[in-house]
């Protein structure tokens, strides 16, 4: 190897990462770069889409490569473009003209849409990946909620540890943040400590979002005699916690996005109501997760306001 080159490259990629965060900063984008990060949007959004249909039967995102689920031929890569596969195609199988829904191309383009206003709001940053992140965690448990009614594991758990990790490194500023450093003296540095709040916020939303959404669950179980809403839920909402914090987990800050004060408003009126009228036949479970879901998303812009200052 030849001497200093590593040191050199890695000045080289500060520099570049420097001028690209200066070019962001001063306003102008390069459409070229904005492309690029849209593109590999779609290309995230069309590896969603095989999440979205296998992980709730159980099968590996892996292997066996993307087939026709009616015919079960296998899908070429030239057939599997993200957007423009399915716009050629017209929205059918190519071998059996078996409808394709257009879930496929509704999850593409939205995980296209969110990696580059990511991308825009943060530029070459950590919060920038953090929140495509989060985006594209909630894109999924949205869509497979809504089909099958099911919030996989393998989409909620590595969430919460994902959400833990990225306090780590993007700070939650959340009420550890702002109330334990006037109560106590941490015996560590401020470049450390700041690190230390921050991953405490995390682990209280995290606890705070499971903890109220597992009450609620038991209560309704004790009132009605019936379960109404998975374990699901409360993983999701931990989740949705340790990506946030406590504040933007259960307050708002203005009309729109609380998500537990927004599951409360759809699901608690579903679940008293019959109660309070003493219709004790009535056996249906609460609603499904949509509304913590969209609400958690619209979230993301409070959370782009909470970290632009940094």
């Amino acid at each position: 190897m030849v001497p200093g080159y590593g040191v050199g490259l890695h000045r080289i990629i500060n520099i570049k990462l420097t001028e690209i965060d200066s070019f962001h900063q001063r306003g102008a984008v390069d459409p070229l770069l904005a492309l690029a990060i849209f593109v590999m949007g779609l290309v995230f959004g069309s590896f969603l889409n095989v999440c979205i249909y296998r992980l709730p039967l159980g099968l590996s995102v892996v292997r066996p490569g993307s087939a026709c689920p009616k015919c079960h031929k296998p899908i070429l890569f030239y057939e599997n473009i993200p957007v423009l596969s399915w716009l050629i195609l017209r929205g059918r199988c190519r071998h059996c003209k078996a409808r394709i829904s257009p879930r496929y191309l509704a999850v593409e383009l939205l995980t296209g849409a969110l990696f580059l206003a990511c991308f825009l709001h943060f530029g070459f940053t950590l919060a920038a990946l953090k929140y495509c992140v989060f985006g594209f965690l909630l894109l999924g448990l949205i869509f497979t909620d809504a089909e099958t009614h099911l919030l996989p594991d393998k989409l909620t758990l590595p969430g919460i540890v994902l959400g833990l990790l990225f306090s780590l490194v993007v700070p939650v500023n959340d009420l550890a943040s702002q109330l334990l450093p006037g109560l106590v003296s941490l015996p560590v540095s401020s470049d450390v400590s700041w690190h230390l709040l921050s991953l405490i916020d995390s682990l209280l939303g995290a606890a705070v979002g499971a903890s109220f959404i597992y009450g609620a669950g038991a209560i309704y179980l004790r009132a009605r005699g019936v379960e109404g809403m998975g374990f699901g839920d409360v993983k999701l909402m931990a989740m949705v916690g340790a990506f946030l914090g406590v504040k933007l987990t259960i307050l708002r800050d203005r009309w729109w996005g609380f998500p537990l004060f927004l599951w409360c408003g759809l699901n608690v009126p579903a679940g008293v109501l019959p109660v309070i009228t003493n219709r004790r036949g009535t056996r249906a479970a609460m609603p499904g997760s949509q509304p913590q879901l969209l609400s958690a998303g619209t979230r993301c812009r409070s959370g782009f306001s909470s970290v632009a200052w940094r």
